[in-house]
């Protein structure tokens, strides 16, 4: 995931841009491996036993707090993201909007007796995400 990101050229893009492009590529990846989250699932009932073995691991994490980082700073210098707000808590959030929803969808549609997987019900879905964390960051 972390390679791949890479590609995105986030550093290039103007900041709400480069947050929208992150949120999206992420929502994306959820969605075409939902594999991805089942192995985090484990891995977090296990107590992350083999990330915490693993040093290739936390190489691809190296820069990654850093750009988000870099596009906070630039959304502050540009006017359009406030100041302080900590880039590992910011991607913890984004991760999150998307990862809660795609991992509970089945037990969710129970509850609320709705399909959350439809092509409607994920744009909208996606789309709330974008503007609840654009909003967390507007001056």
């Amino acid at each position: 995931m972390r390679t791949a990101e890479e590609a995105l050229g986030l550093d290039e893009l103007a900041p709400v841009d480069a947050i929208c492009a992150l949120m999206r590529f992420t929502w994306n990846y959820y969605l075409k491996r939902p594999e991805f989250m089942s192995l985090v699932n484990s891995e977090n009932l296990h107590k992350a036993i083999h990330v915490k073995r693993s040093t290739r691991f936390a190489l691809l994490h190296v820069d990654f707090v850093g750009r988000i980082k870099r596009i906070l700073d630039r959304g502050v210098a540009a006017g359009v993201f406030r100041a302080g707000v900590d880039p590992g808590q910011l991607y913890i959030t984004m991760a999150s909007v998307g990862y809660y929803y795609l991992n509970n969808h089945y037990t969710l549609e129970v509850i609320y007796d709705q399909n959350f997987v439809s092509d409607d019900a994920l744009d909208a879905r996606f789309a709330f995400n974008v503007d609840t964390i654009l909003r967390l960051l507007k001056p």
